[in-house]
This record gives structure tokens, C-alpha cells and sequence, in this order.
């Protein structure tokens, strides 16, 4: 099989069961695929409300903080997941 320039494959064994097997063939690919970007999109989002959730319990603190770029920040997070 050809390699896809900047993929890499994932081979996952499920029960027989499992109920992405009720998605049709040629669909699930698809499916899982989003199921996986709305996942590592929940833990972008979670990690935001934590790091916005501290600066606020330290906002009455006087010392001067370091200002957050939210666009390195975001990026900073994409490359964990």
C-alpha cells in the first residue's frame, strides 16, 4: 500500500459487536475520523477553560504575568495531540 506523504495508518481490532460496525462500509472511515477531531477538539477546548480558569484565580495577585498568545497557544496545543 501506498504511503500518504505526512500520514501514517492506524490498525485498531474491535469485537465483532462493536457498534461502528452498524455504519455502513465506506462510511466508517469517515465517521471515526470525525469522532477522533471532535475529541482532540473537546481536549483543545478543556485545556483553554483550565488555563482561562487560572488566569482568573490569579488575576488578584499584583505581580505582572506573562501574556499568552492565543494563536502560539493554540498551535502549542495541536502539536500534543
Amino acid at each position: 500500500m501506498a504511503k500518504r506523504k505526512g500520514q501514517r495508518r492506524i490498525t485498531l481490532w474491535l469485537p465483532e459487536d462493536h457498534p461502528v460496525f452498524l455504519i455502513p462500509r465506506g462510511r466508517r472511515t469517515k465517521w471515526i475520523q470525525d469522532r477522533l477531531e471532535a475529541g482532540k477538539e473537546e481536549e483543545i477546548r478543556k485545556a483553554v477553560v483550565e488555563a482561562v480558569r487560572e488566569a482568573l484565580r490569579e488575576g488578584g495577585e499584583k505581580e505582572k504575568k506573562e501574556v499568552i498568545d492565543a494563536k502560539d497557544f493554540k498551535e502549542e496545543l495541536l502539536k500534543i495531540f
